[in-house]
């Protein structure tokens, strides 16, 4: 990590020192997005991660508190708040509730295996039975999560050359993860040592073509479009395949679930 980014001791201190964490209870936080993923070249970090709200504010009615099942938040290099749009930003949070997370969790959202396999930036020792629980519940759900991320992808915008490669991103990692239970970050990895470019040509086209232009999308052409719907069916055909012979669940155990209901519990009432 270079000198402009900011270290795991750094971020830890940061998180042990801010009024937010300090009041409510962090659990993990691991550095991801796009730039991790090998989808772009941007200075500016971006951390998710899972914290325990205080029990006098998680207790109060919805009426009359704010929202923090996802809090997110963006600091300047001083480590000032600043607006999420702010030119100066420097770093950004996003931290789940542990209950929003668990609700993610047991529908096989894909941001929980980023915050469950990626190497944490900082982790609480005071809660850290609570990870490998979550990695021994994981479901096949991977698979259906990725899918309807890429059909709401499709839906939205079908000439979006960023949310097409983001699209055989989430379900080449998903197919891998069926299959070998690896959690691979990085796109190029996916793609050269476990999956051929040769199969996708017109995937393999419009990301070297944005890799190529530094991370600047573009709007996709007619071409493009009607090429990259026929790989994405295809590959949509593979993950269906590889959910009927993975070796994962169908759902989390419901005792793996009652023992992270307990730990929640417990720790939710020392924080008062």
């Amino acid at each position: 990590m270079t000198s402009k980014l900011i270290t795991n001791d750094q971020f830890t201190k940061f998180v042990t020192q801010t009024s937010y964490f300090t009041k409510n209870f962090p659990i993990s936080f691991v550095e991801t997005g796009s730039n991790v993923y090998g989808l772009s070249l941007k200075i500016n970090q971006e951390f998710a991660g899972i914290h325990i709200e205080n029990t006098s504010e998680y207790l109060q009615h919805p009426d009359f508190k704010i929202n923090k099942d996802i809090v997110r938040l963006s600091y300047d290099k001083n480590y000032d708040r600043v607006l999420e749009d702010n030119k100066n930003k420097k770093f950004s949070i996003t931290s789940f509730e542990i209950w929003k997370f668990l609700s993610l969790y047991v529908k096989g959202s894909i941001v929980t295996y980023d915050l469950l396999y990626l190497s944490p930036t900082y982790t609480n020792s005071d809660l850290n039975e609570i990870l490998p629980l979550f990695r021994k519940g994981i479901s096949n759900k991977i698979g259906k999560s990725a899918k309807t991320y890429v059909l709401n992808n499709w839906q939205k915008d079908r000439t979006d050359q960023r949310k097409i490669i983001m699209s055989y991103y989430r379900l080449l990692q998903s197919i891998i993860f069926l299959r070998e239970e690896e959690y691979i970050v990085d796109i190029n990895t996916i793609w050269e040592d476990y999956l051929s470019y040769s199969n996708y040509p017109i995937g393999r086209q419009v990301f070297l073509k944005y890799k190529e232009n530094n991370y600047r999308k573009n709007r996709l052409s007619e071409k493009e479009v009607t090429g990259t719907a026929k790989e994405l069916e295809f590959l949509i055909d593979e993950v269906n395949k590889a959910s009927i012979t993975t070796r994962l669940p169908d759902n989390s155990s419901k005792d793996i679930l009652s023992s992270i209901l307990e730990l929640v519990t417990s720790k939710r009432i020392q924080l008062t």
